[in-house]
């Protein structure tokens, strides 16, 4: 059945007589042009070309007149249409060509076809538009069949009106609307609620991963009985039967700037807190006695607590041709050398740092006995040292720092420190700012400190080797003389020096040239003294414009604050 039959009929009632045909050109398979004189459709349509077949017989009587669509069925302007017919094997194979050009290739096969396509046209004319489309319509007869073609580009057949453009730009009244708009669509809503679930999944695993970390540091925490040694939340005065003071002018082993006192002005007790401030030993003797004509003698007037009681340690006179100077800087040191001791155990401090350039609080255990020897032959536990310069940078070590360590070697140029240190810092406050708990906890196993609680650790040094090895230190010093091993013949030597009983010991220092200062530490560029100047104490005193505004009018801000200390012995 023609799917175009009633419109076909239309269009033909519609057009004018077909004149003869006149015999035209040969074409391909023996078939002979055949023209028409144009015809023209109601709706004003173009002229026609027909093709007969080879027989010459002409498109007639008895056969379904070919007759061009209706141009208004297609909406289009008026063009001219074509269709050929070939001889060939059969009815069925045809010959698709273009105005005026010969076709050599088939294009289709079998039984014709009644159904009419609209499809991208690929014809072999190299002038052919690849991207033209055309409209077939195939028409059926008993003796031939016919490919009506239409080589003008258009869109389908039935025009569909388009609707009219909605513009989706905001109008000024809707830009004031706070709700998103686009969260009330499906695909906002369905955005929505992905996002709530992923964020849903991340809070869940960051909880779960922070509970892991949490359990696992508590129960990586060893878990020893403790009998309680000292406890002390500094109430009243200062316990004496307790804390010892330890007076020197030589700046003990790392060879600071102060002076060590007994007085009240470095340190006092005040609303539960001890505290340990610096000030300038010239508020005391005047700034000429610091640098000429004064003795200064600890020795003679039975006040020096050091082990070595020389000149080096206990007394100095100040002398501008030489250089020497006084300490510029009076402070104090607490221990409980005497009076309490742990061997295994645990120290907790809850304290305030000081502010102030180049001031050094520390709070450390040291060897009771020296049973291995001085210092750092016998060790030392530094809980928490900190420094009371302020932070330029977040790669300072300064004020927002804190440094655990042990100390142990054969002799001070020679200490293993550095392969037994830790750092903690901090990235919002300061250690000067907030008052921070430090502990140490030490058994047979391992030593660690740690800040806040317990499963913060600051660092850990696992006894599992002999600390000879693990210091790797030389055989020969720079200067040719032997290095022994201090702990040879200890009976633990994978704990010693760290086998024996250690007092608790607070203090503020003001500088020093043991190195705790570096000279290239970029975090403190100004520093006022060279550790390997001649006189660097009369260095830093001479350049105290630069530190002195630095520390606080407020005494208890510039000085350490401790507010209690308790000890524990293992059971």
């Amino acid at each position: 059945m023609d799917p175009f039959a009633d419109r076909n009929a239309a269009a033909a009632s519609a057009s004018s007589p077909a004149t003869p045909a006149t015999p035209g050109t040969p074409l391909v398979g023996g078939g002979s042009e055949v023209r028409r004189t144009p015809s023209t459709s109601s709706s004003g349509g173009s002229s026609i070309l027909a093709y007969a077949t080879s027989t010459g017989s002409a498109i007639g009587a008895g056969r379904r007149p070919l007759t061009p669509l209706a141009h208004q069925d297609f909406g289009i302007a008026p063009h001219r249409d074509y269709f050929t017919a070939g001889a060939g094997a059969g009815d069925g194979d045809y010959f698709a060509s273009t105005p005026g050009r010969q076709s050599s290739r088939p294009a289709s096969s079998g039984a014709p076809s009644e159904s009419g396509i609209l499809s991208p046209g690929r014809s072999t004319n190299a002038m052919h538009t690849p991207r033209r489309f055309n409209l077939l319509q195939s028409y059926t007869s008993s003796s031939a069949s016919f490919r009506f073609r239409s080589q003008q580009c258009f869109e389908p057949i039935v025009e569909k009106r388009r609707p009219a453009f909605r513009s989706r730009r905001l109008k000024p009244e809707e830009m004031d609307q706070t709700d998103d708009l686009w969260t009330k669509t499906p695909a906002g809503r369905r955005a929505k609620r992905n996002n709530y679930l992923v964020l849903l999944i991340g809070i869940t695993l960051g909880v779960l991963a922070a509970a892991g970390v949490i359990v696992e540091g508590y129960l990586g925490v060893q878990k020893h009985n403790y009998c309680l040694v000292l406890e002390d939340n500094f109430d009243g005065p200062l316990d004496t039967s307790v804390w010892q003071y330890e007076q020197e002018t030589g700046g003990f082993v790392a060879e600071e700037f102060q002076w060590t006192t007994t007085s009240a002005n470095n340190s006092f007790t005040d609303d539960g807190k001890l505290y340990i401030v610096p000030t300038l030993t010239s508020d005391a003797l005047g700034e000429g006695a610091i640098v000429d004509g004064y003795t200064l003698n600890l020795t003679s007037a039975g006040t020096c607590t050091a082990r070595n009681r020389t000149d080096d340690y206990c007394a100095v006179a100040s002398n501008s041709t030489t250089g020497v100077v006084l300490p510029p800087v009076q402070s104090a040191r607490l221990t409980t050398q005497g009076t309490r001791s742990i061997k295994y155990g645990r120290v907790e401090v809850r304290a305030r740092m000081p502010t102030g350039d180049w001031i050094w609080p520390s709070i450390w255990l040291g060897a009771r006995d020296e049973v291995y020897g001085a210092w750092p032959k016998s060790g030392e536990i530094d809980i928490a040292e900190s420094k009371g310069n302020a932070p330029r940078h977040r790669g300072d070590n300064v004020a927002n720092a804190l440094t655990s360590r042990l100390q142990w070697g054969p002799d001070k140029d020679h200490n293993g420190w550095w392969r037994s240190t830790g750092i903690s810092k901090l990235w919002n406050y300061y250690y000067d700012t907030r008052y921070y708990t430090f502990g140490v906890e030490w058994d047979e196993t391992s030593v660690w400190t740690w800040r806040g609680s317990r499963a913060r650790k600051t660092f850990e040094r696992r006894f599992d080797r002999d600390m000879w090895s693990s210091g790797r230190f030389p055989s020969w010093s720079n200067n040719g003389t032997a290095i022994t091993n201090p702990w040879l013949g200890a009976a633990q030597p994978n704990i010693a020096p760290f086998d024996q009983d250690f007092y608790l010991g607070i203090k503020v220092a003001v500088g020093g040239t043991d190195g705790y200062f570096s000279d290239d530490d970029s975090a403190t560029p100004n520093k006022p003294w060279s550790n390997s100047a001649s006189n660097p104490r009369s260095d830093f005193w001479n350049n105290r414009n630069d530190w002195l505004p630095t520390w606080p009018k407020d005494v208890k801000q510039r000085g350490l604050a401790i507010d209690y200390v308790k000890m524990w012995q293992k059971c």
